[in-house]
């Protein structure tokens, strides 16, 4: 008889013997682009869209001021470990409020956006994973809409802690490496990442703190190698990045936070709103980390007066809200 193949165990509930590609579990209203070889999965909504296949926003109004229009599109960045579907209550509503299409990506990684295989082969194009090509993505949907200003609404801090604390992890394991230099730390680190023991972390990672709001991309094949590499490129870009000072944002920025955030603290938030000129700070009570999904209605209701009180300044650049 021969020998019984072995079964990955489960992960949040899902069997990893029954993985999926991506794209087999987008959607009716999913679309994909590529760029550089990596389909991209996305969600758009516009204004005048009766009624959306993933719309998931029962109860989530916009006021009566709605009918005065803003007119940019609003592109829609998502946080570690989440995806288009962390949008889904405020995309038609934001469409609303714009008077123009909202689109909202799956980061590499993340979603329903393809798994592309990355060895971290400098000859290779840009890695799919990088906040580089996050970046470009950007730029190329901004383009995609047809349109030469955006409104940009993102979630930031959150791949940071998560990033942060897999690194923790994974150094009370390799106690050796604390007298080497930061650059042999960070190829010790990633080499680490790569290997079996690195997927184990992940999944175990996932399965320990894993919701319902990222099973779906679980059952995508590949997902913890991609997860890692994106995580390997947060930390490689932490070290190697050349960083713009916050204080040299010049376009208007809104700042939006949680009381009960316990992932970056509002203390911490207020500290950086205050850091960038003229920037806006409001704090929703009784909400977390996430205030589109746990405060929608609240969260539509900040970002429409910031947008009414900003339009038509004459340095309209990108607007940009940080959640």
């Amino acid at each position: 008889m021969p020998p019984r193949r072995s079964r990955r165990r489960s992960v949040v509930g899902i069997d990893q013997d029954e993985l999926l590609d991506p794209e087999a579990l987008a959607d009716p209203d999913s679309s994909f682009y590529e760029i550089n070889g990596v389909r991209l999965h996305h969600k758009v909504c516009s204004h005048e869209d009766e009624d959306s296949p993933s719309d998931q926003s029962s109860g989530t109004t916009v006021s009566a001021a709605g009918q005065s229009r803003i007119g940019l599109p609003i592109l829609l960045l998502h946080g570690y470990g989440a995806s288009v579907f962390s949008w889904s209550r405020v995309m038609r509503p934001l469409a609303r409020i714009a008077g123009a299409k909202v689109l909202a990506f799956d980061r590499p990684a993340f979603g329903q956006t393809s798994r592309a295989s990355w060895s971290g082969d400098d000859s290779k194009p840009l890695n799919p994973y990088s906040i580089a090509f996050s970046v470009m993505a950007t730029l190329a949907f901004i383009d995609y809409l047809g349109a030469e200003k955006a409104v940009l609404v993102g979630i930031w801090g959150g791949f940071l802690a998560l990033c942060k604390h897999i690194a923790g992890l994974v150094s009370k394991m390799i106690m050796a490496i604390r007298g080497v230099a930061q650059a042999l730390y960070v190829k010790a680190l990633v080499a680490f990442l790569r290997s079996s023991l690195g997927a184990m972390l992940v999944r175990w990672a996932m399965d320990k703190f894993g919701i319902l709001g990222v099973r779906v991309p679980l059952r995508s094949r590949g997902w913890e190698i991609a997860l890692l590499e994106h995580t390997i490129s947060m930390i490689i870009d932490s070290v190697s990045a050349t960083r713009v000072p916050v204080s040299k944002i010049s376009c208007p920025v809104l700042v939006v936070t949680g009381d009960t955030d316990r992932i970056v603290p509002a203390w911490n938030t207020e500290r950086v709103a205050h850091a960038i000129p003229g920037a806006n700070f409001e704090v929703i009570k009784s909400c977390g980390h996430l205030p589109q999904e746990e405060r929608p209605e609240e969260f539509l209701s900040v970002v429409e007066r910031f947008l009414r009180t900003v339009f038509g300044t004459p340095n309209e650049q990108v607007f940009q809200a940080a959640v």
